[in-house]
């Protein structure tokens, strides 16, 4: 099918999907995935094509098929015979090794072989190799009864890097590569990270094999060059990679886009977890007893509040489509938080007007006095229900027999009967308030109001239901960059002076997630909050 065609067009970021996740298949698995998309691609399309075009389609998927199926084969060939190579290392076949290395060029070869190696025969196509394959599953098939084969799969790779160093190829050996002159490949942020985190282990490896002296001359090294390229060579050229690998992770941090996708999936984490948390909030019960107004769709609201919400400097990466930090979750993280931190100010609100009661017995004498009676309720803050039954025998826990009625809320714990009145008994647990028993009046509260999110000048699309929200990378914004270096934060001015503040800051990103909302207090207030004694008072 001709990259001209309508239907190519139309479906071109399927089949370039269908493409780049062929090159990524790693296991029969991945291959069989691979090919039911394949399959379903092509059915999900049937009735848009042409007889002609519905064959060369199929046609042009089956060779793609064919080809990713031969570069599984091939790439798990390589990786059987890499493992096997260190297994004849950790089983001392030196004969096995020197083999497998010398299988495409023999040493006395009159000719220069031509074709793919079944081993890496450059630095750089070790290199990515081996931070490049997850051999954590295929290693199990080379275990040896208990001895794990990791360490001498490591070891293999470093006689890689040993033969490369030392050994002279002749004029017709493909092998060109020099440990001081190599410079590290683009690679992915996966690889770039793995390489930095490995090159101190790789070292220990590598100063272990050390050791191990008399057995490597077995492969045909000489004693000198051992020791030269083992205690300097190779522990210099990790340590250049990792510095290579730092510095492409780095710059490729400040360059990358952030995604479009990925905020979306933010934003969903972030509203699941927040209206998840809100439906067991102390704010649902607001809303249950008509304590609760939703104006966010009204275009009015108060001039005099502010916004309220999350202000956060942020890892720009958070937002990359791909890369090697997983960030998956993390709008679930701040949904939470802003819920939660949304529930307990909106509670102290209510929770300092309260009037005190200082005796712990005073819950009758409170409820005696209260009008509305019918429209009131307890909560138990921090204090569990059974040593409320003990000191008020009224009080009927949800899961008794004898229960007069259920409230459908989170946070429910029962009834307390009061002469004739079922009074609902909620329980909450709010860090840094004590122990208390609160009795609130719904009739005589106030109400909390969710406002519209939105000022005039908010750019375009930033409003999601009751949210304002909205990623600015510094690296694209130098007004924003400009701004707060002119007057850095404590925090900011840790990280040194204005050109390493600059710096920092390309890699980062200014969140807003705001809301507006207000708790407005009843012109008649009532309520009431006792004070639970510590548990060495109640003896």
């Amino acid at each position: 099918m001709d990259k001209d065609n309508n239907l190519y067009k139309k479906h071109k970021s399927t089949i370039s999907n269908l493409q780049e996740r062929g090159q990524l298949i790693d296991s029969l698995n991945d291959l069989t995935i691979w090919k039911e998309s394949k399959s379903n691609f092509i059915e999900s399309i049937k009735g848009e094509l042409s007889v002609e075009d519905y064959k060369e389609l199929n046609l042009i998927l089956d060779r793609l098929s064919d080809y990713f199926e031969h570069l599984y084969k091939t790439k798990n060939l390589k990786n059987i015979i890499f493992i096997m190579g260190a297994f004849c290392w950790y089983k001392k076949r030196i004969d096995y090794i020197k083999y497998l290395w010398e299988y495409k060029q023999p040493p006395d070869s009159d000719t220069t072989w031509l074709g793919p190696a079944i081993l890496p025969d450059t630095i750089g196509q070790l290199i990515e190799y081996y931070f490049n394959t997850d051999f954590e599953e295929k290693l199990r098939l080379f275990r040896d009864d208990r001895h794990g084969i990791r360490i001498y799969f490591d070891e293999f790779f470093i006689l890689f890097l040993l033969r490369y160093s030392v050994l002279s190829y002749s004029s017709n050996n493909n092998v060109r590569s020099h440990l001081g002159s190599y410079i590290l490949q683009d690679f992915k942020s996966h690889i770039l990270s793995d390489i930095i985190n490995s090159v101190p282990k790789l070292i220990d490896v590598n100063n272990g094999l050390i050791e191990k002296k008399n057995i490597i001359l077995e492969l045909g090294f000489k004693e000198e060059e051992i020791q030269r390229t083992l205690t300097k060579t190779i522990p210099d050229f990790l340590n250049k990679i990792k510095g290579q690998a730092e510095k492409q992770l780095g710059d490729k941090e400040k360059i990358t886009k952030i995604s479009g996708k990925r905020i979306e999936e933010f934003k969903r984490e972030f509203l699941e977890e927040y209206k998840s948390r809100e439906n067991e909030s102390f704010i649902e019960i607001l809303s249950h007893f008509k304590n609760f107004k939703d104006k966010s769709n009204e275009s009015d609201y108060p001039k005099n509040i502010e916004r309220k919400g999350l202000n956060n400097i942020i890892d720009k990466a958070a937002f990359f489509e791909d890369w090697h930090i997983n960030y998956a979750g993390f709008g679930s993280e701040f949904g939470r938080n802003m819920a939660s931190g949304k529930d307990f100010r909106t509670f102290v609100d209510i929770f300092e007007r309260c009037t005190v009661v200082s005796d712990y017995g005073g819950l009758d004498r409170i409820l005696s006095e209260i009008s509305d009676i019918h429209k009131s309720y307890i909560l138990l803050i921090n204090f569990s229900d059974y040593r409320f039954k003990e000191k008020y025998a009224g009080y009927i826990p949800k899961w008794h027999t004898e229960i007069p009625s259920k409230i459908d809320i989170s946070g429910f714990e029962g009834i307390y009967k009061f002469g004739s009145y079922n009074i609902p008994v909620f329980g909450f647990y709010f860090r840094g308030l004590g122990k208390n028993i609160v009795v609130l009046n719904s009739a005589k509260l106030g109400e909390l109001i969710q406002y519209n999110p939105s000022k005039e000048n908010d750019e375009e699309n930033t409003r999601e239901d009751i949210f304002y929200f909205n990623v600015r990378v510094y690296s694209d914004n130098p007004d924003l960059v400009d701004a707060i270096i002119k007057k850095p934060p404590p925090w900011l001015k840790e990280i040194g002076d204005e050109s390493k503040q600059r710096e920092y800051l390309e890699s980062k990103a200014l969140l807003h997630v705001f809301e507006r909302y207000e708790f407005k207090i009843a012109p008649v207030f009532e309520g009431y909050k006792i004070k639970i004694p510590e548990e060495r008072d109640l003896l």
